[in-house]
């Protein structure tokens, strides 16, 4: 019992990080080759106010060269949490991709990053069977008032389609 107890206390004294290092590890973090460490540097990401719009640089760095969809479909989306601004107009490169995960995983990005003149750029997945849904959601998320009677149609679509517009519609 006396062996559990200290690795239970040292496993605990691991893990305690000292007030205000945390965020100066983050960006050293997500170049790391170490992808658990850079999983972990991207949820801390999106808590921290002072790395955000440093971060956007290596951000892009992952997701361009990452070979792991897993690390490169979380750090689109987390590009899309923290962008701000004319930053959010990388993501249309993303939405250009030809894996349709890629673009899928950059639509809520778009989304999140709730950057009204991006709504040009997801209009279009309105008419693609495997991204409507996403493309609906988003617009709903990014409230231009023009794409309601874009959005209006879509509420009489069988299964998921349909409520996730009915959905949308309220997000305005």
């Amino acid at each position: 019992m006396r062996n559990i107890t200290l690795i239970f206390i040292f496993f605990v004294s691991t893990m305690t990080v000292s007030p205000g290092c945390e965020d100066e590890n983050i960006l050293a973090e997500l170049s790391d080759n170490n992808e658990v460490k850079v999983f972990q540097a991207l949820d801390r990401l999106k808590d921290s106010r002072d790395e955000q719009q440093e971060s956007i640089p290596a951000l892009i760095q992952i997701i361009n060269t990452t070979e792991s969809m897993g690390l490169k479909k979380k750090a689109i989306k987390t590009f899309g949490a923290v962008s701000k601004n004319d930053n959010c107009l990388a993501l249309r490169s993303f939405l250009r991709d030809k894996n349709p995960e890629i673009v899928k995983i950059s639509i809520i990005a778009v989304a999140q990053c709730d950057y009204a003149l991006l709504a040009e750029d997801i209009r279009p997945f309105l008419s693609d069977p495997e991204m409507r849904n996403y493309a609906i959601w988003c617009l709903g998320q990014l409230g231009e008032t023009e794409d309601v009677s874009r959005i209006v149609p879509f509420l009489n679509s069988n299964g998921d389609t349909g409520f996730i517009a009915y959905k949308a519609l309220f997000m305005f």
